[in-house]
């Protein structure tokens, strides 16, 4: 296990960002939500009907498990033990199709298979290497398959990285960062919790208190996908 990839399991071994919805109370209203975004991209159920996907970084499964409902076979790419637990639970009680959950550093997995989709949400800027992280998704890709990608971007992110900045001026610890945040920051986090669903501590460490946000700017995403020959 890298030094990073340490670091940012130790914080979310404390305050996971995606167990939020493990108690199933809205998850209809969550499932919609995120089918109604991939037909915003062009993307109706039928195209995941019997496909195969793989979700490096998968985190507990919500954001897979939308495709299995679509209809997709998923593979699942995750590290955290706790997150792996809860994606088990996820797929055993909605999934009726195929799936495989991994315990692998997405830097380690050697993956001959080609896929039809291939997702990474919100991963890859919190790893060592974000632009291998991507090559390393790309590999899997069949020709004429899709890579949903969802990435921090640099522009996007200016207000958390001042923010940062800010707490990370002012606090000697956690535990004042947490303080401070709830202080400094009330509306924004008030904001967050109210459409992400998550809990203040969550956001709180996502945001944060996690040691690594490597985000890419827009010409760096769309270079990246012009060199690798992606639409």
């Amino acid at each position: 296990m890298s030094p990073i990839l340490k670091k940012v399991s130790i914080v979310y071994e404390k305050q996971n960002p995606s167990t939020y919805l493990t108690d199933y109370k809205k998850f209809d209203k969550f499932i919609k939500n995120r089918e109604d975004v991939l037909l915003k991209l062009k993307l109706p159920r039928k195209v995941f009907l019997n496909s195969n996907l793989i979700d490096f970084g998968s985190g507990s499964g919500l954001n897979t498990i939308i495709y299995s409902i679509l209809g997709a076979n998923c593979t699942l790419i995750e590290n955290d033990k706790k997150s792996i637990l809860n994606s088990k639970k996820l797929f055993k009680k909605f999934s009726k199709n195929k799936y495989k959950i991994i315990k692998q550093d997405i830097f380690k997995t050697k993956i001959s298979k080609k896929y039809d989709f291939v997702t990474s949400n919100g991963v890859a800027h919190h790893t060592k290497d974000p632009f291998l992280n991507l090559k390393i998704c790309i590999k899997c890709l069949k020709k004429g398959g899709f890579f949903i990608l969802g990435i921090g971007e640099t522009n996007g992110f200016f207000q958390r990285n001042l923010q940062r900045y800010i707490l990370y001026t002012l606090a000697n610890n956690n535990n004042e960062i947490i303080n401070f945040a709830k202080k400094l920051f009330k509306e924004h986090l008030k904001r967050a919790q109210k459409y992400s669903g998550r809990s203040l501590d969550e956001i709180i460490y996502d945001t944060y208190i996690n040691p690594k946000i490597q985000t890419l700017s827009l010409t760096d995403i769309i270079n990246f996908f012009n060199k690798n020959k992606l639409d």
